[in-house]
C-alpha cells in the first residue's frame, strides 16, 4: 500500500518536472522565432 502511494507521487512530481521542461523549451522556440520574425 504504501509502496503503490510513494510510486504514484513520483510518477506525479516526474510527470510535473516533464511538463514544465516541454513548456520552457517551447516558449525559448517560440521567444526566438518571434525575434527571427521582428528582425
Amino acid at each position: 500500500m504504501r509502496y503503490k502511494n510513494l510510486q504514484r507521487s513520483f510518477s506525479l512530481k516526474v510527470g510535473i518536472n516533464t511538463k514544465i521542461t516541454i513548456l520552457s523549451m517551447f516558449l525559448k522556440i517560440t521567444s526566438v522565432e518571434i525575434k527571427n520574425k521582428h528582425i
